[in-house]
């Protein structure tokens, strides 16, 4: 384990435990724009493939850097009977470990908020568990990163949304932004074929989740009122009003509390 260290140190550990490294055709599985940024930063040529549906459950009685270390384990046992042999496949996950208990992907903005506030003040760990995988060996290894939140009052909560609303979505504590789909590497299948081109997350996104620049039809469920909000910044500034703060990342049936009146979504305009 890479006690308070930083995911960052893990790439210097991978090239550290590869004495030839260009024997190998990296293969990383994951589509994680973090981690492409990673080994880009490394200069490592690698290509990404993905298995859909891999199971990332694991037993209620792991605690801390167990559970990410199962999961990679378990990503790198989906794909073993696929790895070439000059290939080495890494696999990975990261978990915010809080308390004594993992916190999973937020589902919509109500669980990414109540998520902040039982962060806020507090220190958390989060925690990445590697495993490097070949035909013939396997090495695994966790880093842990040490993180402490500043007390965030409610509009502090909001901002952050509005700042990593589809990194958060994407359950990416960073927030990292979407990437260019012009990107230079290529998404295959196992057996090395081009992957179609998909809806974006974007795409997928607005269809869902309000976001910035999108018209929203509420009723005011104490009086039926119908309304719409536009949830886009005032003219010539840099600030969103507060209800429509509210509404990022709602999704149609939500209901948002403000100013002692409860809004209710019923659809998203583009």
């Amino acid at each position: 384990m890479l006690s308070d260290g930083d995911f960052q140190y893990i790439p210097y550990l991978f090239i550290s435990m590869l004495a030839n490294l260009d024997r190998y055709k990296i293969v990383l599985a994951s589509n994680s724009p973090r981690r492409k940024e990673l080994m880009t930063g490394l200069g490592v040529d690698y290509v990404v493939k993905t298995l859909p549906d891999v199971d990332e459950s694991y037993p209620d009685t792991l605690q801390g850097e167990e559970i990410p270390l199962f999961i990679a384990r378990e990503k790198a046992a989906a794909y073993q009977s696929m790895i070439g042999p000059e290939e080495l496949l890494i696999t990975a996950d990261t978990i915010v470990w809080h308390e004594g208990k993992a916190l999973g992907k937020p589902v919509g903005r109500q669980d990414a908020i109540e998520m902040l506030r039982s962060l806020s003040g507090k220190s958390h760990q989060v925690i990445t568990g590697v495993c490097l995988t070949t035909r013939e060996w396997q090495k695994c290894f966790a880093a842990v990163t040490d993180v402490r939140f500043a007390i965030l009052d409610e509009d502090e909560i909001a901002d952050m949304l509005i700042d990593n609303i589809y990194g958060i979505l994407q359950g990416d504590e960073q927030g990292v932004e979407i990437e260019d789909e012009s990107e230079e590497y290529e998404d295959m299948d196992l057996d090395g074929n081009e992957v179609a081109e998909e809806e974006s997350f974007q795409d997928s996104i607005e269809d869902k989740y309000v976001v910035i620049g999108q018209k929203v039809n509420v009723h005011v469920k104490e009086t039926n009122e119908p309304k719409t909000i536009l949830v886009n910044y005032l003219p010539n500034s840099t600030k969103i009003p507060p209800l429509a703060k509210r509404l990022l990342g709602c999704r149609i049936g939500d209901e948002v509390l403000f100013q002692g009146k409860t809004y209710v979504i019923e659809g998203i305009q583009k």
